[in-house]
């Protein structure tokens, strides 16, 4: 099966394909990483709940990435929703 490029992903299936499954993180993991709550981290990887400024800057930081590349995956999911 074909990878999808990142901008046919999702923050939360970016999240899950790049750091969860790969270093056998679980959400409770990736929270205390991100100094996020856990409720917020499983509602990102199950594309519930946007990724604002804020929650960039805490991706960013927790897992070395820069808040653009986060905000940037927000704004591609959300023109991928409004064209469905």
């Amino acid at each position: 099966m074909p990878q999808k490029r990142y901008k046919e992903l999702s923050p939360g299936e970016v999240l899950e394909r790049n750091y969860l499954v790969p270093n056998n993180w679980t959400p409770d993991e990736l929270a205390s990483i991100l100094m996020m709550p856990v409720q917020e981290v499983n509602l990102l990887l199950d594309g519930k709940l946007s990724v604002t400024e804020m929650r960039a800057c805490h991706l960013a930081a927790g897992l070395n990435t820069s808040k653009e590349f986060w905000l940037r995956l927000e704004q591609m999911r959300k023109r991928k929703g409004s064209k469905s």
